[in-house]
C-alpha cells in the first residue's frame, strides 16, 4: 500500500519537534512521554501530590 509523501514527511516533522527541548522537558523526556515510557520510581513519589490535585490518574488506564 502506497502511502501519500506529505503524510510521512509530517510524521517525521512531528517526531523531531517532539525531541526538541521545550519549556519544562529535555529532548529526551520528550520522546519518553511521547512513547509512554514508565517514570522513574522517584519521579512518580515526588509528583504524586500534582497528579492527584490535576486529576491526572483518572486517565491511567490497564495496559494488560
Amino acid at each position: 500500500m502506497s502511502m501519500r509523501k506529505d503524510i510521512g514527511d509530517a510524521h517525521r516533522r512531528a517526531w523531531q519537534r517532539l525531541a526538541q527541548p521545550g519549556t519544562w522537558l529535555n529532548g529526551a523526556e520528550r520522546v519518553a512521554d511521547a512513547t509512554g515510557t514508565p517514570l522513574e520510581d522517584y519521579k512518580v513519589e515526588a509528583i504524586a501530590g500534582m497528579r492527584a490535585d490535576l486529576g491526572l490518574d483518572d486517565f491511567v488506564h490497564d495496559t494488560d
